[in-house]
C-alpha cells in the first residue's frame, strides 16, 4: 500500500482559566494567513469552476455557471438550489443505487465517490494536570465530535471524524498548558502517531487555536466554556483549516489595525463586495476575478471585515443572537459596497455557536484535499430497515468486529433506545417527531473501524397519491408510501378491476362505469398498522388516456415549460409529487405551477396534469 501523509491535527480544549471577558467572548483563531499564492500550483487557484467537477464527481449537481453566477451575498442568481447529492432515502450506506441521472457515461471510480462517506481517524491525546484532571471527559470528547458530524451530515459533506482505537491520557503532561507556539510544536513532536488526526485535549493555550499551515498537520484549539454548540463551532472551524480552507476573512496583506482582515488591505489586496470586480492595471494578477484571487479566493463566500469586530463585549462583531452588529464592524468595502458577510459560515470569525454552514465551493475545496489525509470508507454495514413506523420497536444490528469490545449508538432525536447500547445490536423505538431523512449510526470503539449509518424515515401515517377523477374503463396507478416488511392490502370498487400490484404499495387498476369510489389501503405486519384511503370520481363517455412516465423533461430556469401536448383540453390542476417523501401539492393553472416550481429544491418530481378529458404523467428533473 501506498504510504499515507501523516495528519496531525491536534486540538486544545479547556473548561477553566478564563477570566469573565474573555470566557464569554471567542478570541481569533492563532492559524496564520496565507499569501495570495499560495495554491498557485493547485487547478484550482484562479478557476473556482474546477469545483464543479470535483463536486459532479462526489455527486453534487449544480448550473455550470454556478460560480460566475454569484450574488454580492455568496447566492447563485438563477434559480433555487439544493445543494444535495444524489442519493436513495432506501440507500444503505456505502452502497449505491444509482448515480448522476444526467450524465451519459459514470466511471466506476465516479460511481465509488457517489457512494461514499470519507471517515478520517482522529487519535486522541488528553494532557491532564499536576493534579490528574482532565480538561474533558469521555462523553464531552464523544459529544463535540459526534456535533461536528452532524454539522457536516447536516450540510451533506461526504466526511466524518471517527476515534481511532483508544483514548490516551498523560498524567502530570507538560502541556496542559500552552504558553507559546514552541510549546504546541514541542507538544506535536512528542506526541504523534501515522495516518490519523492527532487530536490533543488541554486546558489553555495561547490563542483559541491555531493550524501553523494551511492544510494543516499540526492543530490545536480551546472550546469557549459555554460548550455544546460553541465547542463545535471552535472545533469545525479548524478542521477547516486544516482540510484546506482559510478564513472568510482572509487577508493577503499585511496589516497591523486590530481586527487584522480583509477590511484593512488596500484596492490590490482587498476582496471586493463586487462578485465580478478584477484585478486592477498595477496589482497582481491583474484581470483576474478579485473573489477567486483576494479574501479565501472562493467566490460564493462574500467578502467580509473580520467579524469579531473590538476586544470588548460591547464592540463584539456578532451578537448573542448570531446577528451582525455593524456599528462595530467597517461596512462598507474600497469601493464603497456595503458588506453581506455570511456570519453563520464555519470559517468567520462569528461566534462560535453561530458557524453551522459550509458553502459549495469549501465542500469542493476539502474535497480536493482529502487525498493528503487518510481516510477510508466503512468495510461493513448496518442490518436493518429504513422506511419505518412510529412507536414500534425495531433492532439494528453490525457483524462482531474482530478487536472491537463496546460499539457506541447514535439515533435521530426522539428516538428510544429499548436495549443494546454498548453492543452490536440495537433495538429502538421510532417516536412521532422522528421524521424522515435521518440517521442511526454505530462508532465501534477500538481500532481500525470507522462508524456506518443507515438511513431512517419514519412513517407516522399513509397516504394514497393517484388521480381522484378519471374516466370509465381507464387504467391509472395507484401509490403509497413505503414502509419495510409489511404486507399491503387493496381494496377496491367490486367493478373495476386488479391488473397488478397487490400486496406492493404501488398498483394498476381499471375504472369501471360512472360514479364516487372508495379506494384503501392497509399496511401491516412488524408490529405496524396503517390505512388510507381515497374517493375517486369516474365520469365522463369513455377512457382518459393514460401517460406512462415516458421521458424526463427539464424546465428551462424562469422560461415557459415545453411540454408537447397533441390536444387544447381545460385544466382541471396540476399535482407535483416528490416520488421519494410522497408529499405532494396541488395547483390549479400553469402560472401557479411556475411560480411553485421556482421554490421547489433540486431532484426529480412527478408531474400529473388533470384535465377534463384526459391526464398526462411526467417526471420533470429540477436542477
Amino acid at each position: 500500500m501506498k504510504a499515507i501523509q501523516t495528519i496531525l491535527c491536534l486540538f486544545l480544549i479547556t473548561s477553566q482559566g478564563f477570566s469573565q471577558e474573555i470566557s464569554e467572548r471567542d478570541l481569533e483563531c492563532g492559524t496564520p494567513e496565507m499569501d495570495a499564492y499560495f495554491e498557485s500550483d493547485k487547478p484550482w487557484f484562479l478557476n473556482n469552476n474546477y469545483f464543479l467537477e470535483v463536486l459532479q464527481r462526489y455527486g453534487y449537481d449544480l448550473p455550470k455557471d454556478y460560480f460566475d453566477s454569484i450574488d454580492e451575498r455568496g447566492h447563485y442568481k438563477g434559480e433555487k438550489i439544493s445543494l444535495r447529492r444524489y442519493k436513495n432515502d432506501s440507500l444503505l450506506i456505502p452502497k449505491l443505487k444509482k448515480g448522476n441521472p444526467n450524465s451519459g457515461r459514470i466511471s466506476a471510480e465516479n460511481l465509488r465517490l457517489l457512494s461514499l462517506i470519507n471517515y478520517i481517524p482522529l487519535k486522541v491525546w488528553v494532557h491532564q494536570n499536576s493534579s490528574n484532571v482532565s480538561p474533558f471527559t469521555q462523553p464531552q470528547i464523544f459529544e463535540v465530535i459526534d456535533l461536528v458530524n452532524e454539522l457536516f451530515a447536516n450540510n451533506d459533506v461526504p466526511i466524518r471524524f471517527y476515534i481511532s482505537c483508544d483514548i490516551t491520557t498523560i498524567p502530570s503532561s507538560l502541556y496542559n498548558n500552552l504558553p507559546s507556539e514552541n510549546s504546541m510544536n514541542a507538544m506535536f513532536n512528542n506526541f504523534q502517531e501515522n495516518n490519523v488526526i492527532n487530536l490533543h485535549l488541554v486546558a489553555s493555550g495561547f490563542s483559541i487555536g491555531s493550524s501553523g499551515t494551511i492544510p494543516s498537520t499540526n492543530l490545536f484549539i480551546t472550546p469557549s466554556i459555554v460548550g455544546g454548540e460553541a465547542n463545535r463551532g471552535l472545533l469545525v472551524h479548524e478542521l477547516g483549516h486544516c482540510l484546506g480552507l482559510f478564513h472568510t476573512h482572509a487577508r493577503h496583506c499585511s496589516s497591523s489595525s486590530y481586527p487584522n482582515g480583509n477590511q484593512n488591505c488596500n484596492n490590490c489586496n482587498q476582496e471586493s463586495v463586487s462578485r465580478t470586480k478584477t484585478q486592477g492595471l498595477f496589482c497582481l494578477g491583474t484581470g483576474t476575478k478579485k473573489c477567486e484571487f483576494n479574501g479565501d479566493q472562493l467566490c460564493d463566500t462574500p467578502a467580509e471585515p473580520n467579524l469579531i469586530g473590538g476586544f470588548s463585549a460591547s464592540q463584539y462583531g456578532v451578537n448573542e443572537s448570531c446577528q451582525i452588529v455593524w456599528p462595530n464592524l467597517k461596512s462598507q468595502d474600497n469601493w464603497g459596497d456595503f458588506y453581506s458577510p455570511m456570519q453563520f459560515n464555519i470559517m468567520s470569525y462569528a461566534r462560535s455557536k453561530c458557524r453551522n454552514s459550509i458553502s459549495a465551493g469549501q465542500i469542493a475545496k476539502m474535497l480536493s484535499y482529502l487525498p493528503s489525509f487518510a481516510h477510508s470508507s466503512s468495510g461493513y454495514q448496518i442490518t436493518g430497515f429504513s422506511n419505518v413506523c412510529n412507536n414500534v420497536q425495531y433492532s439494528y444490528n453490525v457483524p462482531s468486529l474482530q478487536g472491537i469490545t463496546s460499539y457506541n449508538w447514535t439515533v435521530p432525536e426522539g428516538t428510544s433506545i429499548v436495549s443494546g447500547q454498548g453492543t452490536n445490536t440495537l433495538t429502538v423505538s421510532f417516536g412521532n417527531s422522528v421524521g424522515t431523512n435521518k440517521e442511526l449510526t454505530v462508532y465501534p470503539q477500538g481500532c481500525g473501524y470507522p462508524p456506518v449509518s443507515i438511513p431512517i424515515n419514519v412513517r407516522n401515517f399513509i397516504s394514497i397519491l393517484g388521480p381522484t377523477s378519471v374516466g370509465p374503463t381507464s387504467t391509472f396507478n395507484y401509490s403509497t408510501q413505503v414502509i419495510d416488511n409489511v404486507v399491503y392490502q387493496w381494496s377496491i370498487p367490486s367493478s373495476w378491476t386488479m391488473q397488478s400490484g397487490q400486496g406492493s404499495h404501488t398498483i394498476q387498476v381499471t375504472t369501471g362505469g360512472s360514479g364516487t369510489y372508495t379506494l384503501s389501503v392497509s399496511a401491516s405486519g412488524y408490529g405496524c398498522s396503517k390505512y388510507a384511503e381515497i374517493q375517486v370520481n369516474v365520469s365522463g363517455s369513455g377512457p382518459i388516456q393514460r401517460v406512462d412516465f415516458h421521458s424526463t423533461n427539464e424546465i428551462p430556469p424562469n422560461q415557459k415549460e415545453k411540454v408537447h401536448e397533441p390536444f387544447k383540453r381545460e385544466l382541471v390542476k396540476i399535482i407535483i409529487i416528490d416520488p421519494y417523501s410522497y408529499f405532494n401539492m396541488e395547483v390549479q393553472s400553469e402560472e401557479e405551477f411556475k411560480d411553485l416550481y421556482l421554490n421547489l429544491k433540486s431532484g426529480f418530481y412527478i408531474i400529473q396534469k388533470v384535465y377534463t378529458d384526459q391526464m398526462t404523467t411526467l417526471k420533470y428533473l429540477k436542477r
